[in-house]
């Protein structure tokens, strides 16, 4: 089975029932129900129930060794399942344009929002801010799903752009957790 693609939105304490209604209708207007041709084979009560607070969540991401509920207990977070295999270096399968599309919107949507980009299985939450998306974004447009569909033992030509981006992503992180760890008090 393929390691899948959460997105995990931070949003405002002080958000309510009428801000979840109002954010769920403008995401399914917003991508007309269909996210795209890629996405046009999932069901319309799928978008529907998207955006519905639901604490039955898929994954429980990690900063570190703690979950992000712990170390931001203050803060509500809505899960996207993305319906999609994840993309990074060296799993390089899922539609990151469309990953990326999201992020923006909840960025631009959900004003105070903080988007995290997570796997189902290593659940190691990473900031999906501007910069991380750019710099996953770069590697893809260079890499595209290449690694994933060569042979194992051609794989190997592909490692120092995977490390590369790999070192530039943890930077970021590293960066952005540090800004956190300021403003947050963390």
């Amino acid at each position: 089975m393929p390691t899948g693609a959460i997105l995990y939105v931070q949003v405002p304490n002080s958000t309510t029932s009428e801000d979840w209604a109002r954010w769920r209708d403008a995401f399914v207007v917003s991508f007309d129900l269909g996210l795209d041709s890629y996405r046009a084979d999932i069901g319309e009560e799928r978008f529907a129930e998207l955006l519905a607070p639901d604490w039955r969540f898929l994954s429980y991401p990690t900063l570190g060794k703690d979950s992000i509920w712990d170390v931001f207990p203050q803060s509500i977070f809505l899960e996207v399942n993305l319906g999609d295999s994840y993309y990074g270096p060296g799993y390089e399968r899922g539609h990151l344009p469309g990953f990326i599309e999201h992020a923006e919107w909840f960025e631009t949507n959900i004003s105070e929002s903080r988007v995290w980009y997570v796997d189902d299985c290593s659940q190691a939450a990473m900031v999906f801010d501007t910069r991380a998306r750019e710099i996953l974004l770069e590697y893809y447009q260079k890499i595209g799903h290449e690694p994933y569909h060569i042979k194992l033992e051609e794989r190997a030509q592909w490692k120092p752009a995977q490390e590369a981006c790999l070192r530039l992503w943890m930077l970021e992180q590293e960066r952005v957790l540090r800004e956190m760890r300021e403003c947050d008090g963390l």
